[in-house]
């Protein structure tokens, strides 16, 4: 009888909340899983544009690698401008890697970093040694 009473108070409350004025209910979301990949292949020391920037979308980082062909340090950043140069923003940490070491964070199903609206993700490569490996993403 009670388990009765409590529903019938919840389910109450509910369509209450519901049937308010401009009330909307929360939609269920899947966990983000990304559609689109791009190759990491940077030999010189420089920032280079991975996923261009779409005006009023955000960019959803799900999964990478690198491996370093050589001692190096590697990282993920954000931007605009051409390869991320006016509002530079890590994304991730710097990766200090030895040669043949590799990092690689996700799965391809859920979001490791978000980037804002309007802004391109690149990778920076700190030294002159290749860094290779791959990136995916959503964006929307």
């Amino acid at each position: 009888m009670t388990r009765l009473f409590v529903a019938a108070v919840l389910a109450t409350i509910l369509a209450a909340t519901l049937s308010a004025p401009g009330a909307v209910a929360a939609p269920v979301t899947a966990p983000m899983q990304s559609d689109s990949s791009v190759p990491i292949s940077v030999a010189t020391a420089t920032t280079v544009e991975l996923v261009p920037a779409v005006a009023g979308q955000s960019i959803f980082v799900t999964h990478y690698n690198f491996v370093a062909a050589g001692a190096g340090s590697v990282k993920l950043v954000s931007g605009t401008g051409a390869n991320c140069g006016t509002g530079t923003a890590d994304v991730t940490g710097n990766y200090t890697l030895t040669a043949s070491a590799a990092v690689e964070a996700g799965s391809g199903l859920g979001v490791l970093a978000i980037v804002a609206p309007g802004r391109a993700l690149c990778i920076t490569n700190a030294a002159a040694v290749g860094m290779y490996g791959l990136l995916s993403f959503a964006q929307r």
